[in-house]
């Protein structure tokens, strides 16, 4: 059973998260966070969910683009920040639904 319940400081960071990208992202993002921590738990990838780089990565070599695009975006626009050492966004809603 999935479950479809989120922290208090998710859901705020998914809505911030939404308003800041709201050209790049819509408010699918939010089943997609549901649907991509049940594919986490069932893959049971061999590294450490809050590395940024690592899941961009893994989101391409899966080939699971396509699956979770709101999720892959936000992955790569953070990973374009994270290499010019600024870091905009609260990816809590990622990293701790992992």
């Amino acid at each position: 059973k999935l479950n479809t319940e989120f922290t208090d400081e998710v859901t705020e960071s998914v809505e911030e998260f939404i308003k800041l990208y709201n050209n790049d992202v819509d408010d699918l993002i939010k089943n997609e966070l549901l649907h991509f921590k049940q594919f986490w738990e069932q893959c049971k990838p061999e590294f450490d969910g809050s590395d940024i780089h690592k899941i961009f990565e893994w989101m391409n070599n899966c080939d699971i683009i396509n699956i979770f695009p709101n999720i892959h975006i936000a992955i790569r626009d953070t990973h374009k920040f994270m290499v010019y050492k600024q870091f905009p966004i609260d990816l809590y809603m990622l990293c701790h639904i992992i």
